[in-house]
């Protein structure tokens, strides 16, 4: 879906989180790191950090007010997220444990901090969760209704409180051809999310990505963006020659890196 449909589809569900962004810009909300006030301080740190422990599963990290750095990572192993103590390198404490409810996992696997809301890739229960620090309380669930076998998420920052969602799923889309030999080939489901005061507002947007015509998706393995250029890049297993393929934040694909 594009263009009229999905820009009106986006208004509707970042109007959602207005009300909670002009209570937070005011000095009320959470105040904690956000994209573009980093220091290299933070940069050296999570470096340390990865250099000295190896999380469970995927990390991500948020510096918070008062000197609080957290190291969060997921742990397919006990179904849970780990919280660290960034910088002593110690872990704090478990937080949630195998099961469908909000707060509750099947197999996690990528997590992302932006802002304040840790967004979490709960594979086997084929969602993503939103967290919302510091306490990583259960503040929404994106995609149940979408989402069949994920591996990999991304998410893009519009402004605080407003994100795109990227999930790679590797179960055809009704209606869409199938890669002759394989009955689900990858493709990625995009949603918009909006914050307010009490949950994460979330909508379908679109799914691209296994398009003939664009080459067809085969075992993706990492999804990110480029926010300078506002692409997203998509890499896939060896059994899919080539570099990176490279699509607008809209999913109109554009090509492939250069080697």
């Amino acid at each position: 879906m594009h263009g009229e449909k999905v820009g009106v589809k986006l208004s509707a569900i970042l109007l959602a989180g207005t009300f909670a962004l002009s209570i937070i810009s005011s000095g009320c909300g959470i105040k904690a790191v956000t994209e573009g006030s980093r220091s290299e301080s933070y940069d050296r740190l999570e470096a340390e950090f990865r250099a000295e422990v190896t999380p469970p599963g995927s990390v991500a990290f948020w510096h918070g007010p008062d000197g609080i750095h957290r190291a969060i990572a997921t742990s397919a192993d006990s179904d849970n997220i780990v919280v660290y103590d960034a910088e002593k390198k110690t872990v704090i404490e478990r937080i949630g444990k195998p099961g469908t409810e909000p707060g509750e996992f099947n197999n996690p696997g990528d997590i992302q901090v932006v802002d304040y809301i840790a967004f979490v890739l709960d594979r086997g229960n084929h969602r993503v969760q939103a967290l919302k620090l510091p306490e990583l309380k259960p503040f929404g669930i994106i995609g149940d209704d979408r989402i069949k076998d994920p591996s990999h998420m991304a998410v893009y920052r519009i402004e605080q409180g407003a994100y795109y969602l990227y999930v790679a799923d590797s179960q055809a889309p009704a209606g869409s051809q199938r890669v002759s030999g394989s009955n689900s080939p990858d493709h990625i489901l995009r949603f918009g999310i909006g914050i307010s005061l009490s949950s994460a507002h979330s909508g379908y947007l679109q799914t691209f990505g296994y398009a003939a015509d664009a080459g067809y998706l085969t075992g993706v393995t990492s999804l990110a963006v480029d926010r300078e250029k506002k692409h997203l890049l998509v890499t896939e297993d060896a059994s899919a020659a080539g570099n990176p393929r490279v699509y607008t934040l809209d999913g109109d694909f554009i090509g492939k890196t250069d080697d």
